[in-house]
C-alpha cells in the first residue's frame, strides 16, 4: 500500500502501541509507518517521531482533528490503537481509498454513523479540510465536545462533506474494512474495541468465516489516559 501511512498515537501504552504496530505491518507494506509519541515504541521500520506528551483523551482528539495533518504525506492514513489493528491484510478491498473516511459503524447519540476512528483509513484530503475550516479551527475537546471521531463523522459531516466534497464510506464498506459493533471474521480487515481485544486473545486471534452475534456493550474512554 504504497499511497497509505499506517500511524499510531500513543503515549500511555507504548509497548501495546508496538504489539498493534508490529501486526499491522504483517503481510503489508506501507508507504510509510509512523509513531508519534512522547518516546520510541522501538519496531523496526516504524519511524519515531517525537511529540508533547498526550495526557488524556481530550488532548489526543484535538492532537488527531488539528495536528495529524503535520505528519502525514501520503494519500491515506491508516490510523491504529493499542486495541484496534490490521487482522487479516489479504481483506484489503481498494475501494477504501475511494473514501475520505472509512472506520466501522459506531452510534453518536439516536445514530449509527460511519465510523468510529480508533481504526480508521483517513485521506490527506480530509486532514486539509480539518486544518482549513474556520468552524472546525475552534473545535476544543476540553470544553466538553465530543470526541474526535464522533464530532468528524457526527457534528462536522454536513459541512465536510458540503463545503469540502468529503466522502464518508457507506455502512456496508465500513463493515467491510472494521469490525466494531459486530465480531471480527475472516472478512474483516481490521478492528477496534478492547472487549473484541480481549476476545481475540482468549481465542488466539482464531477468525471465523461467518459473522456471529454481535456485542452487547460497547463503552468509550473518557478517563485520563495514564
Amino acid at each position: 500500500l504504497p499511497g497509505v501511512t499506517l500511524c499510531c498515537v500513543d503515549c500511555a501504552f507504548h509497548d501495546l502501541a508496538a504489539d498493534a504496530l508490529r501486526a499491522s505491518m504483517s503481510g503489508i507494506e506501507f508507504g510509510d509507518a509512523l509513531f508519534l509519541s512522547d518516546r520510541d515504541c522501538g519496531v523496526d521500520g516504524v519511524r519515531f517521531r517525537e511529540i508533547a506528551r498526550i495526557g488524556s483523551s481530550a488532548e489526543y482528539s484535538s492532537f488527531m482533528v488539528h495536528r495529524l495533518h503535520e505528519h502525514v504525506a501520503t494519500g491515506h492514513v491508516l490510523v491504529i490503537q493499542y486495541d484496534g489493528f490490521v487482522l487479516n491484510p489479504e481483506a484489503w478491498y481498494p475501494r477504501f481509498c475511494d473514501y475520505d473516511f472509512v472506520g466501522a459503524p459506531m452510534r453518536v447519540g439516536d445514530d449509527l454513523v460511519v465510523g468510529n476512528g480508533g481504526f480508521s483509513l483517513r485521506s490527506r484530503k480530509l486532514l486539509h479540510a480539518l486544518r482549513d475550516d474556520p468552524e472546525i479551527r475552534r473545535y476544543d475537546p476540553a470544553r466538553g465536545n465530543m470526541l474526535e471521531d464522533a464530532v468528524i463523522c457526527g457534528s462536522f459531516r454536513s459541512r465536510l462533506e458540503s463545503a469540502h466534497g468529503i466522502r464518508f464510506a457507506p455502512p456496508e464498506v465500513a463493515d467491510r474494512f472494521a469490525a466494531g459493533r459486530t465480531l471480527p471474521t475472516t472478512r474483516s480487515f481490521g478492528f477496534h474495541g478492547l472487549l473484541h481485544l480481549v476476545r481475540l486473545y482468549e481465542n488466539r486471534f482464531e477468525l471465523s468465516d461467518e459473522a456471529a452475534d454481535g456485542i452487547s456493550v460497547v463503552f468509550r474512554a473518557r478517563t485520563e489516559m495514564g
